[in-house]
């Protein structure tokens, strides 16, 4: 959990350190000997530089070359030192690198080695002017490394665990022999201590158990010797690849890839046996460093090691490369900066859990920047989730630091892993946060409704129950700024151990100036260059302060604008501000930077959302219009000014995006970015968003010059003030929940505003009179308000350009709305009016963009038999851009899209055609699409048959339901753009789609776009492709749902179809009685071609009794994920699922689901036995009823 200004560490006296020192051995230096020593500590002497400090170069007045390590945080450099110190003044031994002395004063700690000539060994590995080093010294390079390790592990009365064993930690004499250094992270461990807490580790291993952690790193850097490269991530992991070579026998091969000699092949073969062993999962299996050193010297075999890595750390592996932070805190307590805070639980009840598909969804985020900071906290936190049982990691530092960003970066690699944890949930608590909320935020996160339980110690009861039905759950709490009990949430204790606490610092010079840079994205002149650098200096190291900065200047090389810049963030009488007050300042010079008032304004209008609030970006755009803030010639040019305004503000950084939830994109400010902003409105904004407030502020606080006010989502019940606001241009109070009542004088005073935003207040029956005064209102947003009975007249409100009255319980169209003649959008989809919409009243709206009236009873649309006026009222609305609209009838629709006026250029069009029409709980709400929802009347039948149909090429989304005598589509006409296509009760249709030979395909050019297919329900079906389709055709098709269609006897008329649909992610087939086989020609053709569907994840197979065959050869299937048979009892083979390189089952299968007694009947092929996939079987009984 990340706590701003924790307390600092009180380091240990001088004068005891000095005596601790004094008693140890090595030589006690001044300040004024290591200059003297250094040059004045020279740049040309600096040989090394890291999150410790700086290394120089340095000769004693004998000639003895030195090498000068100066510590620099000063708050924890005293337990690195004393670490370091003791630990080198215990030992000594010819793999070490010896300790000449030190300089404890005030203002300089120091530690004097004896200088190594040839530098450190990731330089040699990972250099290429390095690379003709010879194999033969490297494998002695190891020997030594293990050598010393060996000593400081069992030669000594207290054992030394390194913590930090990697390549930059191994330096080289001028003859290549190998000491270890850099021992600030080591600890000093009893003998009769069994276990250490590890709290100070490299690598991604599991459970380490006292110096088996450094035998894991060990190992890891073996792998690099071996490759004479970093071990990478992911796919490029290279300690997978040197398993997956080993396994399947062809590790010869790597080593020959890797550039090693043929005569050296046993020597390397031998490393890479012994980098196995070492980096095994369980410290369990892991040698002791005595018997390394004998395998690596050939005194004892090596045995052939088991699979040694977590279980999804093959694919999703971090670099290897933790380096850890001095434990320097005790007690962790939020001060004013917020803290993340990581919970990992393991329930008693592990036997309850069932597998849970979905554990959680990938955060955007940005790339971690400098091995020393950022990438060394995240692996290190990770590592200690993964290794622990019951943990609480807390993680602190001052705001902008990034470690919001260093804990989305675990989290997405948690996501990544597989059968680690079965949920991951992050929950962001905020200032106002309180334990009901987080109960609320962590029960939808396990699929629990915990609205109707008030109890407290009840819904802790609940939610502990839910999660202890699942194996492994991490909490990522972000942005903490107080203490909160994670026993009240639960019912579960969970303490921070003080050894578990990161403090992240922030960025050095150098990832400074790479993290500006790559903002920046610039190649600077010379004298701009200069002026950059200071620039970087000016934000103190924070991530947050140098985004900003480099967006706001990105692809500028002015050198007059970079002075004026640097001029800007220099102000003679800020120049000793802290950290938290620089970043203030840097932020400001965004916002200061930004190219008008505008811009500045659309900027400060988004602190009216609640902190973390994910804003959906279209409706910003769409707020910053309606206030007044963009005004344009027409609307696609406000539009596209909106647009501009957001890449401004996203470049300046200013703004994140936001696309998780595939809702459309969205946008979201940091708390600091927020708070910077609300304090620059302070006397203009009024911003109480999710603040849990029950009343409004007294009428004394709103103030006459208050230009904005937001009051979303609280709790207030009543309102019962008159504030005066004239200037008030924005109102929100959606959200309330619990308000019932509005004073009649509320809105008498607010005669400016231009903005009132009431949605979601559910309990409101009337509207106060005063809102019919609101001359100047241009939106007025009341949509779910379900027990509002009525509107107050309108008819003044001419300047009104969007109305939305959706899902409320208005009778009757409000008074006066045919006098909006500016109204844009309209919105009464859901509403059950007594009356018929007026003829003529739509016409009157001629200035209407957005028109939605689905869902609508459609005899309250207009009166039967008067369609084709009621289509002439449509076709009236020449700036008509949005429609969804339904017709009694398919001869009413044909008047409407049939006409010459008819507008095609309809950016979304979704057309319903029948009463009974609906689209089977699709969320359509925020699709740009055309849309077709046909329900056919058996009075319609003979009319169609006879005139044909009449469908919009560019429909996107087609779905036809109760269309008895439909048999084919091929005279449907050219459906190009298609995407999905719903099809249900259509009684005599037999075949989808027909590709048979000799039949013209043209018209089947639909398809080439097609992507979702859903079959429910028709009875006469008996496959759904005849014969081949051209190449390209289904190419596209991802989805295919077949439900409920009795005579369907093939889903896929041959393999050599089933080819052709190389993009097909998701098959699902239920309850078809007749149903024989998925692929057909399985009995009586030739198998040994196997199916190839590359992108295919999921299979799911259910109530079909007479399946007999899915596929029996080979079926490769690469991206595999699960597959699930339910009463499926005559299927008794399965195919034989490979992956790609037909070896192995498919690399990301996780399950194979079925009954205990369908899987014990199943027969297999010798070439495929059962083992292969056992492990992948999870029981999962057979059901009678339910779909």
């Amino acid at each position: 959990m990340d706590m701003k200004n924790s307390s600092r560490l009180e380091g240990t006296s001088s004068d005891s350190v000095e005596k601790c020192l004094r008693e140890l051995g090595p030589k006690s230096y001044s300040n004024d000997d290591l200059m003297r020593f250094t040059s004045n500590f020279s740049e040309s002497n600096k040989i090394g530089s890291g999150g410790y400090g700086e290394v120089y170069k340095g000769q004693f007045p004998d000639g003895v070359l030195v090498a000068v390590k100066v510590l620099k945080e000063m708050d924890v450099v005293e337990e690195t030192f004393m670490a370091e110190a003791i630990t080198m003044g215990k030992a000594y031994h010819r793999n070490l690198v010896k300790l000449y002395g030190y300089c404890f004063e005030h203002d300089m700690k120091a530690l004097v080695y004896e200088y190594m000539e040839n530098g450190s060994l990731d330089k040699i590995l990972y250099e290429s002017h390095h690379s003709n080093i010879n194999w033969e010294k490297l494998y002695v390079i190891a020997i030594d490394t293990a050598k010393g390790l060996n000593y400081l592990h069992n030669d000594l009365d207290e054992q030394i665990i390194h913590y930090d064993i990697k390549a930059a930690n191994v330096l080289l004499e001028k003859n290549f022999s190998a000491k270890i250094t850099d021992f600030g992270l080591a600890k000093l461990r009893n003998r009769d201590v069994s276990r250490v807490d590890l709290t100070r580790i490299r690598g991604t291993a599991g459970s380490q158990v006292g110096c088996k952690c450094d035998v894991y790193s060990f190992g890891m850097m073996l792998f690099e010797i071996l490759g004479k490269r970093r071990n990478g991530m992911e796919e490029n992991w290279f300690p997978g690849q040197v398993w997956k070579a080993y396994d399947n026998g062809k590790l010869e091969q790597l080593i020959r890839v890797c550039g090693i000699p043929k005569k050296d092949y046993e020597e390397a073969t031998i490393l890479s046996k012994v980098a196995l062993w070492c980096a095994q999962y369980s410290s369990k299996l892991r040698p002791s460093m005595t018997n390394v050193v004998l395998m690596l010297e050939k005194t004892i075999q090596v045995e052939n090691p088991p699979f040694p890595f977590l279980l999804g750390q093959f694919s999703n592996s971090l670099k290897q490369s933790v380096q850890v932070i001095p434990q320097v805190y005790s007690e962790v307590y939020p001060t004013i900066n917020e803290s993340v805070h990581v919970n990992m639980h393991l329930p008693i009840a592990e036997d309850l859990a069932t597998l849970i598909p979905n554990k959680g969804i990938k955060l955007p985020t940005t790339t971690l920047v400098g091995k020393t900071t950022a990438l060394k906290y995240s692996e290190m936190v990770l590592h200690w989730i993964v290794n622990d049982e019951i943990v609480t990691i807390g993680i602190h530092g001052m705001g902008g630091v990034g470690k919001t960003t260093i804990l989305k970066n675990v989290y997405n690699q948690l996501l990544a892993m597989q059968n680690c944890f079965e949920k991951i949930i992050w929950v962001t608590v905020s200032k106002d946060a309180n334990v009901s909320q987080l109960q609320n935020d962590v029960a939808k996160a396990v699929d629990l409704n915990l609205s109707r339980e008030d109890d407290m110690l009840e819904r802790s009861r609940l939610l502990l129950q839910a999660l202890e039905q699942r194996k492994r759950v991490v909490f990522v709490f972000d942005d903490m700024w107080q203490a909160i009990s994670f026993v009240d949430i639960v019912c579960k204790q969970m303490r921070c151990h003080q050894d578990n606490i990161v403090r992240v610092e922030p960025l050095t010079k150098e990832e400074s100036w790479e993290l500006f840079v790559d903002k920046v994205n610039v190649e600077f002149l010379p004298e701009v260059r200069t002026i950059a650098v200071e620039v970087v200096k000016e934000c103190a190291g924070l991530p947050l302060a140098i985004i900003t900065i480099g967006g706001a200047m990105t692809g500028n090389n002015d050198l007059s604008e970079w002075r004026l810049a640097l001029s800007n963030l220099r102000d003679s009488s800020e120049q000793n501000m802290d950290r938290e007050n620089k970043v203030y300042k840097c932020l400001k010079f965004s916002y200061d930077w930004l190219p008008n008032e505008q811009f500045r304004k659309c900027f400060l209008y988004c602190a009216l959302y609640p902190e973390d609030c994910r804003i959906p970006t279209s409706k910003l755009v769409g707020f910053w219009i309606l206030d007044g803030l963009i005004e344009g010639s027409n609307r696609q040019h406000e539009l596209d000014q909106g647009q501009l305004i957001l890449n401004k503000l996203t470049n300046h950084c200013l703004l994140e995006s936001d696309t998780r939830f595939n809702v459309g994109d969205c946008a979201r400010m940091h708390d600091l970015i927020r708070d910077m902003a609300l304090s620059i409105t302070s006397k203009c904004f009024m911003v109480k968003a999710g603040a849990l407030l029950t009343s409004l502020p007294n009428e004394i606080k709103w103030g006459e010059d208050l230009e904005r006010a937001s009051f979303l989502g609280n709790d207030i019940k009543e309102i019962s003030i008159s504030p005066r606001c004239p200037k008030l241009s924005t109102l929100y109070l959606q959200e309330n929940i619990y308000l019932e009542n509005i004073a009649c004088d509320f809105f008498v005073n607010m005669q400016g505003l231009r903005v009132l935003d009431l949605r979601f207040n559910h309990r409101i029956k009337w509207l106060p009179d005063s809102i019919s005064d609101l001359v100047n209102l241009r939106a007025l947003f009341l949509n779910w308000c379900n027990n509002l009975k009525r509107v107050p007249s309108l008819a003044k409100l001419v300047q009104l350009r969007t109305l939305e009255l959706d899902g409320t319980y208005i009778r009757e169209l409000p008074e006066g709305i045919e006098m909006l003649v500016n109204l844009r959008c309209l919105r009464l989809t859901r509403i059950s009016l007594r009356k018929t919409i007026p003829m003529g009243l739509i016409s009157k709206l001629s200035k209407l963009q957005e028109l939605y009236l689905d869902e609508m009873k459609t005899d309250k649309l207009y009166v039967v038999g008067s369609g084709t006026s009621f289509a002439e009222e449509l076709l009236s609305l020449k700036e008509l851009e949005y429609l969804d609209i339904s017709f009694h009838c398919f001869s009413d629709y044909a008047s409407y899209v049939g006409s010459p006026k008819f507008n095609c250029r309809l950016k979304r069009l979704v057309v319903k055609i029948g009463c009974r029409s609906y689209l089977m709980g699709l969320d359509i709400e925020h699709e740009e699409m055309n849309i077709m929802s046909i329900t056919i009347d058996s009075s319609e039948n003979d009319h169609i048959i006879q005139n044909g149909i009449s469908i919009l090429e560019n429909t996107e989304l087609l779905k036809i339901s109760g269309f008895n005598d439909l048999t084919s589509f091929c005279n449907w006409g050219r459906l190009i753009q298609l995407r999905e296509f719903y099809i249900q009760r259509c009684k005599e249709i037999d075949c989808i789609w027909s590709f048979l030979e000799g039949e013209k395909q043209e018209s089947s050019s639909w398809l080439r776009c097609l992507e979702v297919m859903r079959i429910f329900k028709c009875p006469r079906l008996y496959t759904i492709f005849k014969g081949i389709p051209n190449i390209g055709i289904l190419s596209c098709l991802r989805s295919l749902e077949i439900i409920g269609c009795d005579n369907l006897k093939t889903v896929f008329s041959s393999s050599r179809l089933l080819q052709l649909l190389q993009n097909l992610e998701t098959i699902e087939v239920r309850r078809c009685d007749e149903l024989k086989e998925l692929i057909g020609g399985g009995d009586n053709k030739n198998t040994e071609t196997p199916i190839t569907l590359p992108k295919l994840k999921r299979l799911e197979l259910k109530v079909l009794p007479k399946l007999k065959n899915i596929w029996r050869g080979v079926l490769i299937c690469d991206s595999l994920k699960s597959v699930s048979v339910q009463n499926c009892s005559e299927l008794k083979r399965l195919p034989q699922f490979k992956g790609k390189d037909q070896s192995t089952p498919p690399p990301g299968l996780i399950t194979i689901e079925g009954s205990r007694k369908w899987w014990d009947s199943l027969e297999w092929d010798p070439a495929y036995p059962q083992n292969i996939l056992q492990p992948f079987f999870k029981e999962k009984p057979d059901y009678v009823s339910g779909m």
